[in-house]
């Protein structure tokens, strides 16, 4: 076993290739799933230029799992039925100019926030224009592992409880009216899928 932490992708790439050359399978174990913000792109490139034969196994990714944990569905008929996956600007690459959180939270789809947990009060004051202070927010930190944290509240008081975990890393933010509670009033409806009055077909 290799903690590869401290190694870039180079790195990591050369160990694999050694392998494969001794005969060996080799797993990159995730966390999360593969198909989202796991430089799975740059990794299967190294491969493929090395002639080393590869496959991806989808995990659970961790906006689903902060959904699961949170008991949330995020797509609510009549409320929203849509989810953006997004990060913003930090340390990592740049993002798109089309694909700023100002862009995203015009459409009011429900939100999860990648890799942006340290800059949790810069992203709800971007976001309230469109949500609103009273918007629901869920900070799920390390979701599926032994220090997992749920953090509820919204818009305008998310960043004062993530402040007060001092939370830094490995969480991701759910937000959007789909997060609200039952019986909230915000005129979410039912699915057409399972309505008595649908035709059914044999």
């Amino acid at each position: 076993m290799v903690d590869t932490q401290a190694l870039d992708l180079d790195r990591m790439t050369d160990l694999v290739v050694s392998a494969h050359g001794e005969g060996l399978g080799v797993v990159r174990l995730t966390s999360g799933d593969p198909s989202v913000y796991s430089a799975l792109h740059e990794q299967t490139a190294r491969l493929d230029a090395a002639g080393v034969p590869w496959d991806v196994t989808p995990g659970v990714a961790s906006y689903a799992a902060a959904a699961a944990i949170a008991g949330a569905e995020l797509t609510v008929p009549l409320v929203a039925q849509s989810v953006v996956l997004t990060r913003v600007q930090a340390r990592s690459t740049a993002m798109p100019p089309s694909e700023s959180l100002a862009a995203f939270a015009a459409t009011r789809a429900t939100l999860a926030i990648h890799l942006a947990i340290t800059r949790t009060r810069e992203v709800m004051a971007e976001l309230e224009p469109a949500y609103g202070a009273d918007c629901p927010v869920v900070v799920v930190h390390r979701a599926s592992q032994p220090a997992e944290l749920v953090l509820r509240g919204t818009v305008g008081d998310i960043a004062d409880a993530v402040e007060a975990a001092d939370l830094r890393q490995a969480a991701v933010i759910l937000v959007g009216r789909a997060l609200a509670p039952h019986g909230d009033g915000s005129g979410a409806g039912e699915s057409h899928l399972y309505d008595p009055a649908r035709p059914r077909h044999a």
